[in-house]
């Protein structure tokens, strides 16, 4: 069994019929002139046998009483026909469509007594291409964990390769009584663990506490936006591509990093957009973001490793160059303030720590407004430089489909592959009623800020 951590239950507590807290991707494949039948085939003949091999065949189970953490328990086999679905069209589709049918297929919960996660194939894309859309329970893990599944299933190669199932059988929980015992002693040596560690944490403490009593690294508050009200059950997604290029060079000209490009970019573009809409505010946007800590000797490669980041986004400064000097003032500061988290995350649940948690967010998630600070959020997530192949077809895109949090209207997320950014822009119509209208504003952010950046 595979015991969830705090970071990861965080992910199943927060989730509701609105903001269902599953992350995933809108790949696109190379028919190379094979036929729609061939591609489905082979995709769901390769998942059956690579499947064992990731983190995703197995099931959640409550510990008893609710005393200690719920645990992944692992599975020998799953019915296939309940997580992948072939969608056939009679005319290969568009992007634009293959866009819309994101739109109804992300929204909805994952049974998480079933292996958390759903496949789509659609077998015709426009210029002889096929797609797969993928869905996993942020609860397995983040995007970095994320991209380390689409690795195990995919292969850099043409030819795919398959090792003996690890499993034979379902992995069972232990009886009741033996599994509370298990816990307890547990709980008891963690306890131990911790009381060892006490003067270090003290220090950490404080050396996190003068951080923050220190006037300059006090985080900007979270506007509040006409924009943003109650996060309805509906999604709107749009997926684009930018060149890796374009962005390396402009942040060789600011002397900055693509993360920084990246997120004046979507200062630009929001920029734009709420001042068309009349909303834009004289104070920053305050980003959601995300800094990894995963060290994979120490902490495997699945499972959330992951600090909340919330950098002031300068949507209130006009000058595309001083928007990116503001943005990276403000990562400097979030940078060292995750470095001092970090210090302080603790490993260890407490006993009824899950059920305190469902106490705590049903509370937080009632109403459907925001639950954290920031208004948007903004991922960037590593890819492979190289091509990578499913079932022997070629990936052309990986886009990704992020989670849309409660009260936040947006989330851009991108994801690197090749020579190309992927992105996935999600919202909510209810809030955002054109996202074509902001895959254009953030060509033109870039595009100014690249005019800018010449000087």
């Amino acid at each position: 069994m595979r015991r969830l951590r705090p970071d990861d239950d965080y992910f199943i507590r927060l989730e509701t019929d609105e903001t269902p807290h599953h992350i995933g991707a809108l790949q696109l494949y190379d028919l190379a002139g094979r036929s729609p039948d061939a591609f489905c085939a082979a995709v769901r003949d390769h998942f059956e046998k690579r499947l064992p091999a990731t983190p995703l065949l197995c099931r959640l189970r409550h510990a008893p009483f609710l005393y200690d953490a719920d645990v992944w328990v692992d599975l020998a086999r799953c019915n296939l026909d309940e997580h992948i679905e072939r969608i056939e069209v009679d005319t290969p589709l568009s992007r634009e469509a293959l866009d819309r049918l994101v739109d109804e297929k992300v929204v909805g919960r994952l049974d998480l007594s079933k292996p958390p996660f759903k496949v789509f194939l659609i077998d015709r894309v426009e210029d002889d291409q096929a797609a797969l859309f993928m869905m996993v329970h942020h609860a397995v893990g983040d995007g970095v964990s994320f991209q380390n599944v689409v690795s195990l299933l995919t292969d850099d190669s043409p030819t795919p390769t398959y090792a003996p199932p690890p499993r034979t059988r379902d992995e069972r929980p232990p009886p009741r009584l033996f599994w509370l015992a298990q816990s307890a002693l547990r709980f008891r040596r963690e306890a131990r663990e911790n009381a060892g560690r006490a003067e270090t944490r003290a220090a950490n403490r404080a050396a996190f506490k003068a951080f923050r009593k220190d006037p300059k690294n006090e985080r900007a508050p979270t506007p509040n936006l006409e924009i943003a009200q109650k996060t309805s059950h509906r999604r709107r997604y749009a997926s684009m591509s930018l060149p890796l290029d374009r962005i390396k060079t402009v942040a060789s000209q600011v002397v900055g990093t693509v993360n920084d490009v990246f997120l004046a970019i979507g200062a630009g573009a929001l920029r734009r957009h709420l001042a068309d809409l009349g909303q834009l505010p004289d104070q920053p946007l305050v980003a959601v973001g995300a800094s990894s800590y995963r060290n994979p000797e120490q902490h495997g490669l699945f499972g959330n490793r992951i600090i909340t980041l919330n950098p002031a986004l300068p949507t209130h400064i006009a000058d595309p160059l001083e928007r990116v000097r503001a943005i990276q003032a403000s990562m400097q500061i979030e940078r060292e303030r995750a470095r001092l988290t970090e210090t302080l995350i603790s490993e260890h649940d407490k006993p009824f720590g899950v059920r305190k948690r469902y106490e705590e967010y049903a509370k937080r998630t009632a109403g459907g407004g925001r639950v954290i600070a920031g208004n948007v959020t903004f991922s960037n997530v590593p890819g492979p430089a190289e091509p990578v192949y499913l079932a022997g077809f070629e990936m052309l895109a990986n886009h990704p489909a992020p989670i849309l949090g409660s009260g936040r209207f947006l989330n851009i997320t991108l994801r690197r592959y090749r020579d190309h950014l992927d992105l996935g822009i999600m919202t909510d119509p209810e809030q955002v009623a054109d996202v074509g209208k902001l895959r254009g504003e953030i060509n033109d952010a870039l595009e100014a800020l690249e005019v800018a950046a010449r000087g």
